[in-house]
This record gives structure tokens, sequence and C-alpha cells, in this order.
């Protein structure tokens, strides 16, 4: 099956740039750049930008 337009073929790359943005999201969030009010929504927008179809 085909994947949809714009979404790799491999599951692991998507694994891999999902785990990247989390450890970057969490390094901001452990100096202080990102604040504990803004670290949900931007969980949020990482989870939908890399599950979007």
């Amino acid at each position: 099956m085909k994947p949809p337009p714009g979404m790799s073929p491999d599951p692991e790359r998507t694994g891999l740039a999902f785990l990247a943005s989390l450890q970057g999201v969490t390094g901001l969030a452990n100096c202080g750049v990102v604040t504990d009010a803004r670290l949900e929504d931007l969980l949020a927008d990482v989870v939908a930008r890399l599950a979007r179809p």
C-alpha cells in the first residue's frame, strides 16, 4: 500500500523524526525556553504535525 502524499513510506524514519522532535522539546523545556504552560500545546502540535496524513 502506498503512503498518502507527504508521508514517509518508512515507519522507522517517521518514528525517528518523532523521537527527535520530542527530544528537542524536552531540551527546550529543561533549559526554560518552553514554559510548563506552553509545553502541553507544543507537544500536541508535534504529534498533530507528524501524525497528519
